[in-house]
């Protein structure tokens, strides 16, 4: 009731404004002004990073959150003000790419069996919320490892040799400093060199989409610009979904043309937009999301609701 009262009073319904008054003179919850949301000024209202005022001074940029920033610059504000915790997933996720981190750093056949028990001995560090919870898990995580192990072992037998694994590199460009780290640059026997990022998602884009996926082009910018291992020509990047079975393999691979002086270019046109979305001071989003979009949590959606209840 409070709630819709504040509604029409803000409407300018003089009713609603004179009952609504009355209400917190009763000291009903939610009715006096001091306890509604949204009405305290900004504490600043400063731009992240004062790019007119500071000519030295650079946005940093994560790879993976570009698309972010283009989906949504208020999701983004959000994650980097209150970084919510990662969750079950991505600790998943990081055990995962942690045990193929391992397996490239070793000589010898990859075995599937190897890969799990190093899955299993860092599983004991996780908790779960129930014993089913644990072994649904616990089977999403061997799917994810023999899809690795596939990935890995096709990769070993078409003679790819991994030039690095888990390497961390940063690139300026323009106002922008990208910082990052790549799964894993390989060369084939054909001379190309081609970067890899592992996915423990299940759900790979679509070619197009895979060829403007921005952390591919980050990585493709940075090898360009002689920032990774690099033994012949670019050919390319490519997403491996692990846990994507596919055409009788065990994985789903979604590849990036190698970048060209034209597409280089719209990239860093693309990088220097969301630099300045970055470096603002006001942060705007879409009010409504696709299907399953990332943010459709609550903890984005309670600053986009038009009127707030008690």
């Amino acid at each position: 009731m409070v709630g819709a009262l504040r509604r029409d009073a803000g409407a300018g319904d003089r009713e609603a404004a004179a009952a609504i008054a009355l209400l917190a003179e009763q000291g009903v919850p939610g009715a006096h002004p001091d306890e509604w949301y949204g009405l305290a000024e900004p504490t600043t209202t400063a731009p992240l990073v004062d790019l007119d005022g500071d000519p030295e001074a650079l946005v940093p940029v994560s790879p993976s959150q570009i698309d972010r920033v283009e989906e949504s610059p208020l999701g983004w504000f959000v994650d980097h003000v209150a970084q919510p915790p990662s969750g079950l997933a991505a600790s998943i996720g990081t055990i995962v790419h942690a045990v193929v981190e391992e397996a490239a750093q070793q000589a010898g056949d990859i075995d599937v069996e190897a890969l799990w028990a190093s899955v299993e001995r860092r599983w004991r560090d996780l908790r779960f919320e129930a014993g089913w919870v644990a072994e649904r898990e616990r089977r999403g995580a061997r799917r994810m490892t023999e899809g690795a192990a596939d990935y890995l072992r096709g990769a070993e037998d078409d003679g790819v040799v991994v030039l690095g694994a888990e390497g961390r590199f940063t690139l300026v460009s323009g106002r922008v400093r990208i910082t990052g780290t790549i799964d894993r640059v390989e060369a084939s026997p054909d001379g190309t060199t081609v970067i890899v990022d592992l996915k423990t998602g299940r759900t790979p884009p679509t070619a197009a989409k895979t060829a403007e996926h921005p952390q591919l082009a980050a990585y493709q910018l940075a090898a360009r610009a002689g920032a990774l291992p690099n033994e012949g020509r670019l050919g390319g990047a490519k997403l491996v979904y692990v846990a994507r079975p596919v055409g009788g393999r065990l994985y789903t691979e979604r590849a990036q043309q190698p970048f060209d002086d034209d597409a280089e270019a719209a990239f860093r046109e693309r990088l220097d937009e969301v630099a300045r979305v970055m470096a603002g001071a006001r942060f705007d989003s879409p009010v409504e999301f696709a299907h399953g979009s990332r943010f459709g949590d609550w903890h984005y959606r309670v600053h986009l609701v038009p009127a707030v209840c008690a």
